[in-house]
């Protein structure tokens, strides 16, 4: 049974005030949208796994909304780039609490940016754009090739192969925020060759006030990435960096 608006409202505003974001009453009702949208789309197709009304708050809207909690990002006008958004997180949630920025939604699921491009009209998200592809390829295009001011990503894969698949979208002076599971410190002890081959250097690891055990792994891009990157999937997937 899905969650009636006065329930999810009360519910969505007492979680987000624990991230000391506000919620405007239009951002409240696209939220709402968002998840009575997901539950009728996922009877067709599979988006999430989760459905019931709280667990979407907790587990897709509070996780994607705690990045702004854990590393707030003062600068109005800057680019996002969400890397294997799924059904939209980070990148929808983020869009709605920070109109002021632009948001590329990337996935290589045709069926997943229908449902998005279904998403971005009907909440009127002028600041988002979606790209169907394999990160592989759109990471070798000029027009997306090291052009986000920041690039996220939510269990997407390991950090060795999430590092090549993400770091050439980031501009040189740029950050790359992971959401990453309570492995991180051995993904970090994995990756170290990779950190060095792209030119990008941990900055901070960051707990994030999630339901469970989350941190956000902030990393700063200090050069260009070689042209040799990133390689065909076989390789990145047969021998990660």
């Amino acid at each position: 049974m899905s969650m009636e608006f006065q329930d999810f409202s009360e519910y969505l505003i007492q979680e987000f005030s624990k991230l000391q974001i506000p919620l405007e009453d239009k951002q409240v009702r696209m939220f709402f949208q968002y998840y009575e949208e997901l539950i009728i789309w996922n009877k067709k197709m599979n988006l999430t796994a989760i459905t019931e009304g709280h667990e979407v708050i907790d587990k897709h809207f509070f996780d994607s909304a705690s990045l702004l909690s854990a590393y707030p990002i003062k600068e109005k006008g800057v680019s996002f780039c969400d890397i294997g958004t799924g059904a939209g997180f980070p990148g929808i949630p983020l869009a709605i609490l920070r109109p002021d920025c632009s948001f590329t939604l990337m996935d290589s699921l045709q069926k997943r940016i229908d449902f998005l491009d279904h998403m971005i009209q009907l909440l009127s998200l002028e600041n988002v754009r979606t790209i169907h592809g394999r990160f592989e390829d759109l990471g070798k295009k000029t027009e997306f090739r090291e052009k986000y001011d920041y690039v996220v990503s939510r269990a997407v894969a390991r950090l060795p192969m999430l590092l090549e698949f993400g770091v050439p979208f980031s501009k040189k002076g740029g950050h790359l925020l992971f959401y990453k599971s309570k492995e991180l410190s051995l993904e970090l002890a994995e990756s170290e060759n990779a950190l060095t081959v792209l030119n990008t250097q941990v900055e901070d690891v960051i707990k994030i006030p999630a339901k469970e055990e989350r941190s956000l792994l902030v990393l700063y891009k200090f050069e260009n990435t070689s042209e040799k990157y990133p390689r065909n999937p076989g390789r990145i997937k047969k021998n990660p960096l």
